[in-house]
């Protein structure tokens, strides 16, 4: 019964990272979000305050503000974790920015990049609390092909 009302008003939503962009769309329709994965950030005192995230703070210029981008590393998508997870929660909030009722999404994470021979266990936790991290309610990590958002259903994918 409950998992009947959270699917009334929640997304399910498929989130493919690559190291130049990050895409969220909601499954079954046309609408997605797309979101250069750089953050800026600025050193208050002992506090750090998130001033941009995407195209923004990718051409963010200052000398008190610390700009990067979380999805690049030279051995793996996710350099840092806590900037990543920030990024991620950014685009899931602007997919869901209309809504008076946010529920928590589920979510389908495909990582498009830096995956030959797949991934290890610890890369598939890692995407998993991205998601958790960013409001989700239940995580699938999909290895393979890229997925049509417009079709894909969440439950017909396994991961």
């Amino acid at each position: 019964m409950l998992k009947k009302l959270f699917s009334i008003w929640s997304n399910d939503l498929l989130v493919e990272l690559s190291e130049s962009l990050l895409v969220v769309s909601v499954l079954g329709t046309p609408q997605k979000v797309e979101v250069e994965p750089y953050i800026a950030i600025k050193k208050d005192g002992k506090h750090k305050v998130i001033e941009k995230v995407g195209r923004e703070a990718k051409d963010w210029t200052s000398h008190e503000i610390e700009v990067s981008n979380p999805f690049s590393h030279a051995r793996l998508l996710v350099g840092n974790f806590e900037k990543a997870e920030k990024v991620l929660q950014y685009a899931v909030q602007q997919t869901m920015k209309n809504k008076w009722l946010k529920p928590s999404p589920r979510v389908v994470m495909h990582q498009l990049e830096k995956n030959e021979g797949g991934l290890t266990d610890i890369e598939q936790k890692v995407l998993r609390e991205l998601a958790l991290g960013a409001g989700a309610r239940m995580v699938k990590v999909h290895l393979g092909k890229r997925l049509n958002a417009e079709i894909t259903k969440f439950d017909s994918i396994t991961g």
